[in-house]
């Protein structure tokens, strides 16, 4: 009884951790950087995109 309680306990451990498990960030599709202050994202020379 002992080995089974102590098997499920792993086994929702494992299941935790793969649920948890981070997953790797992807950057924002419109990365900018500014050619004149070398800031991502930065918006004081952006030029606006209209469809």
């Amino acid at each position: 009884m002992r080995l089974i309680t102590i098997a499920l306990l792993c086994a929702a451990a494992l299941a935790y951790l793969i649920i948890r498990r981070k997953k790797p960030d992807t950057p924002p599709r419109d990365t900018y950087v500014c050619k004149i202050c070398n800031e991502r994202e930065c918006i004081c020379h952006k030029e606006e995109k209209t469809p």
